[in-house]
């Protein structure tokens, strides 16, 4: 768990998201960030080259240009992903 205390900034900040992939270990390719919030997570995890999900339970629209990896309406579409991945 990254807390914004530990690193000195808030998202949308880069702090929090390099401190997470510096704990993961793997390269940002490999790490996919899962979101409920758009605004504060999606483009700072793109920047770094990880990939997004944002679970979009009100069915909004995305702000702006940016699209999300994965987009899904309940934590449902983050379980069938680790299913497929495992087949």
């Amino acid at each position: 768990v990254v807390v914004a205390e530990d690193v000195k900034e808030y998202k949308p900040g880069l702090g929090p998201f390099r401190r997470a992939l510096d704990m993961i270990g793997e390269p940002p390719s490999q790490v996919l960030h899962v979101a409920f919030g758009f605004k504060y997570d999606i483009g700072s995890a793109q920047h770094l080259g990880m990939q997004t999900a944002w679970v979009n339970r009100r069915a909004e629209q995305a702000p702006g240009p940016r699209r999300p990896d994965h987009e899904w309406r309940d934590l449902w579409g983050l379980a069938e992903l680790a299913e497929g991945q495992r087949a």
